[in-house]
């Protein structure tokens, strides 16, 4: 019998993926997903550092078999974010994601 193709990551890989999946949930704007995320600089910094350390993850593990495309947006503070907040006075800047911003079908 033969095993289905595919490539088995550890634990530690998979692990930081769907720590970065969550993370990446709470990127968007509560109110309204088009509006300025609420991220701080500093969650931005620490997101896209975790990407980086995940990138790398998967190179060393997958090897030279595969190409890694790394097409993930960097993202930083919202220039608007001042403004956005100034505007809805019980919204604030997020520096870590506790809870998903992305609705469950």
């Amino acid at each position: 019998m033969s095993r289905p193709g595919g490539v088995v990551l550890s634990e530690r890989a998979q692990d930081l993926r769907d720590q970065l999946d969550f993370e990446h949930s709470g990127y968007l704007n509560p109110l309204y997903p088009l509006d300025p995320s609420l991220w701080t600089q500093a969650l931005c910094d620490r997101f896209n550092a975790s990407i980086d350390r995940l990138l790398a993850l998967l190179r060393r593990e997958i090897g030279a078999d595969y190409d890694i495309l790394d097409e993930q947006v960097r993202y930083g503070e919202d220039v608007r974010l001042d403004e956005y907040l100034a505007a809805h006075p019980g919204l604030a800047r997020v520096n870590e994601v506790q809870v998903s911003t992305v609705r469950q079908g």
